[in-house]
């Protein structure tokens, strides 16, 4: 037989065995349903994978888990617990601990998740996004890489990323969002607002409490609503700052940068000198304290 018709066959022979065996890489998908009452809490541990919840009008807790394999059981064990005060999920990976440290993305999960629309929210990713909209209880959710999002909260939410951005919207209680590694924006706080991040930008607009906002690197954006003279503290190591804040209310403020100067369309009252990087005084008579600080930029204070 000559060399070419041994290629063809060999060719052959192999496709038909590719054929053959089963798919590797065929998806993975699991669904269950567990009994929860509303207003219970639902629990989600997992070490590895994205999240998305999302609350509804009814009871139970229903947990689609997807990935883009087909060996899923053989690397991680899942338990699924009900109780009289909730359901919990937990996800933990099989083998040694150098096998869980150094798993890749292809082992990653995906959690779609729907629970009555009055829940407590504990949540918990090893690797991956986390989003949350439409419940109404206490949310704490954290995760060691991805971004975050929860949007139509009623209740206090903790958000909590060691990579990736956070953004929330319409929340109706405090906000509490922390990120070692992203830009967060959060809109529509119905109590107190405190943010943090070590690398990126903030924007926290019509806030109803108190304002925390600080950054080491990029520039802070903040509004209170009209009639909120709360104050808080804002700042940033690599921007300036802009607060929005109505010229009605009574607040002290206090003002320094050592990378811009600091500017006002406010009627404030100064205290003592003044200068270009510096401000210091009072609002309608002084209330609580807003205290900005930049030491990379310029700070603006605005009417609404």
């Amino acid at each position: 037989m000559r060399a070419n018709s041994l290629d063809r066959l060999l060719i052959l022979t192999t496709l038909a065995a590719l054929a053959l065996a089963p798919a590797a890489w065929a998806d993975f998908r699991l669904e269950r349903e567990l009994a929860m009452a509303p207003g219970g809490t639902f629990t989600l541990d997992s070490d590895s994978g994205s999240i998305e919840i999302r609350g509804v009008d009814r009871s139970g807790a229903r947990i689609v888990v997807t990935a883009a394999r087909d060996d899923v059981e053989e690397r991680f064990t899942f338990s699924f617990e009900e109780r009289g005060d909730g359901a919990t999920v937990r996800v933990e990976k099989r083998g040694s601990w150098t096998r869980r440290l150094f798993s890749g993305d292809d082992d990653r999960l995906h959690f779609a998740v729907e629970v009555p629309q009055r829940a407590d929210l504990d949540l918990h990713s090893s690797g991956g996004s986390i989003a949350i909209a439409a419940v109404e209880g206490t949310v704490d959710a954290h995760t060691s890489g991805g971004s975050m999002n929860a949007s139509d909260v009623r209740g206090d939410v903790r958000l909590d990323t060691s990579g990736g951005s956070i953004r929330a919207e319409a929340i109706d209680g405090d906000l509490v969002a922390k990120s070692s590694g992203g830009a967060i924006h959060a809109t529509g706080i119905g109590g107190d607002a405190s943010i943090k991040t070590s690398g990126g930008s903030v924007e926290v607009f019509d806030v109803a409490g108190v304002i925390e906002a600080h950054t080491s690197g990029g520039p802070v954006r903040a509004s209170f609503i009209a009639g909120n003279g709360s104050g808080g503290s804002l700042s940033s190591s690599g921007g300036g700052i802009t607060a929005t804040i109505d010229p009605a209310v009574a607040l002290d403020v206090d003002a320094h940068t050592s990378g811009g100067k600091v500017t006002s369309d406010l009627p404030i009252t100064v205290h003592g000198s003044t200068s270009r990087n510096t401000l210091r005084g009072e609002l309608n008579g002084g209330g609580p304290t807003l205290k900005l600080r930049s030491s990379g930029g310029s700070i603006r204070l605005r009417a609404n």
